[in-house]
C-alpha cells in the first residue's frame, strides 16, 4: 500500500461519467465516514505517465478531495485493460446495487475495450484467450463489429462478472447505448485509435524494407504479419497494406484469405 498524492490520481478510462456521474450523496456519506474512521478501504491502481489510473473507488476519491486530504492509501497493480473493465464492472454491480446507469456504464466500458481489442486483432493476448476460454467466439465477436451490428450480447454478458447483470439488464443498456447513438461513437473511436495505431507501425517501417523486401501485411486475423520468405526474401504472393477505407459502420474493411482485399494497397 502506497500513499498517492490526490493531484496524480485519475479516473478508470473505462469509467463514462456521463453515463455513471458521481452520485453526490454517496460521496456526502463517504467523506463522514472518512472523517470518522479514516480512509480505511483501499483503491486499487496502474501506473500510467504522469500518474495513476484507479480501477475503482471513484466516490472514495471525491470524498477524499472534498475533505482537503493531499493523499490516499492506493495499492498499485499492474492492471491490464481487461481487468480495468472487469473491476470497474464488479464494482457498479456489488457497491452501485445494480442501477440502469450502473449496468450501462459497465456495458459501455465493456464494449469499448472490446471494440478495440477486436479492432487491433488480440493485441492484448489475454482477450482473445478469455474470449475462448468463456466459450465466446472470436471470428463472430469480430464479424459481427465488422458488420455495424456493434458488440453483441453474448460478448458482453461473458465479459461482464459472473452473474453482475442479467441478460434483461445487458439488453436494455445494448438498446440504450444504440438508440442514444453512443455505442456508434464508441465502435467510431476504437476503429480511429486502432488505425492510428497500424498506420503509425506501419510509417515506422523502414521504407526500403517496406518496399523492396518485408512489409507488413494484414492478415485476415486483423494482426500485421510478415510477408517475407526464409531468408528475408518476398514471399510469391504480394503483400497487402492496408488503406483507409472503411466497411460498413466506420470499421475497416478486412481482407479476405488469399488475397488482397479491395481497399488495400499492392506493394512490390
Amino acid at each position: 500500500m502506497t500513499d498517492i498524492a490526490l493531484a496524480l490520481i485519475k479516473p478508470n478510462p473505462f469509467r463514462d461519467f456521463d453515463l455513471h456521474p458521481i452520485d453526490d450523496a454517496q460521496v456526502e456519506k463517504l467523506t463522514a465516514s472518512i472523517d470518522a474512521d479514516g480512509f480505511w478501504a483501499s483503491v486499487v491502481a496502474r501506473q500510467v505517465e504522469n500518474g495513476y489510473e484507479i480501477a475503482f473507488g471513484h466516490h472514495r476519491v471525491a470524498a477524499a478531495k472534498l475533505l482537503k486530504r493531499t493523499a490516499i492509501p492506493v495499492e498499485v497493480r499492474e492492471l491490464s485493460d481487461w481487468q480495468m473493465v472487469r473491476m470497474l464492472a464488479s464494482e457498479n454491480a456489488t457497491q452501485r446495487g445494480s442501477t440502469a446507469a450502473a449496468c450501462i456504464d459497465a456495458v459501455a466500458a465493456i464494449s469499448r475495450m472490446l471494440a478495440y481489442h477486436l479492432l487491433r486483432g488480440g493485441k492484448e493476448p489475454g482477450v482473445v484467450k478469455n474470449l475462448t476460454t468463456l466459450g465466446v467466439d472470436y471470428a463472430v465477436c469480430r464479424g459481427l463489429l465488422e458488420r455495424g451490428g456493434g458488440i453483441g450480447r453474448s460478448c458482453i454478458a461473458a465479459f461482464a462478472p459472473k452473474d453482475a447483470f442479467s441478460r434483461a439488464q445487458i439488453d436494455m443498456a445494448l438498446g440504450i447505448l444504440k438508440d442514444s447513438g453512443r455505442m456508434a461513437t464508441i465502435v467510431a473511436e476504437a476503429q480511429a485509435r486502432a488505425a492510428h495505431e497500424l498506420h503509425s507501425a506501419l510509417a515506422r517501417w523502414p521504407t526500403t524494407r517496406r518496399r523492396r523486401r518485408c512489409v507488413p501485411s494484414a492478415s485476415p486475423a486483423g494482426g500485421w504479419r510478415s510477408a517475407c520468405g526464409p531468408g528475408g526474401r518476398r514471399s510469391a504472393r504480394a503483400s497487402c497494406m492496408r488503406s483507409t477505407a472503411t466497411g460498413r459502420g466506420g470499421v475497416p474493411n478486412m481482407p479476405a484469405s488469399g488475397g488482397c482485399p479491395a481497399n488495400a494497397a499492392r506493394v512490390y
